[in-house]
């Protein structure tokens, strides 16, 4: 099944309890937890002494596009949140220019929309002029 995942005897965290049991994504979705599933989908991964997590959201993060993306743009930025398991980011209005008009909150969603890896969102800055 082309984009299924299971993942197979992992302690996988729930909301409520740990559990050790196996796990199935399918089309990005999780489908079933369950101790053991009967039928793999897609792709197997022995997740023996390894933990599943739900994904994290980063509330405050400082990526530094537009204006100083030698530092740190969104493509880099939520690729290193990715790899650390934070699937979300907020980002603060700090760049340059400074995000406090809809135009430029407008931009960096249109930035953020072909490059961020993860899921994203952005506070926009409150200045004596845009209350």
């Amino acid at each position: 099944m082309p984009g299924s995942l299971t993942v197979r005897q992992a302690q996988l965290v729930l909301p409520d309890r740990v559990v050790t049991g196996d796990l199935v994504i399918e089309a990005g979705v999780i489908t079933r937890i369950e101790p053991r599933v009967e039928r793999e989908a897609g792709e197997v991964i022995d997740g023996t002494g390894l933990t599943v997590l739900p994904g994290v959201i980063d509330p405050a993060v400082h990526f530094r596009e537009p204006g100083s993306t030698h530092q740190e743009c969104l493509e880099t930025g939520s690729c290193a949140a990715a790899a650390g398991g934070v699937t979300a980011f907020l980002d603060l209005p700090d760049t340059t220019p400074a995000t406090t008009t809809v135009e430029a909150l407008h931009h960096k969603l249109e930035l953020a929309s072909e490059h961020s890896r993860v899921h994203y969102g952005f506070y926009l800055g409150s200045t004596a002029d845009n209350q």
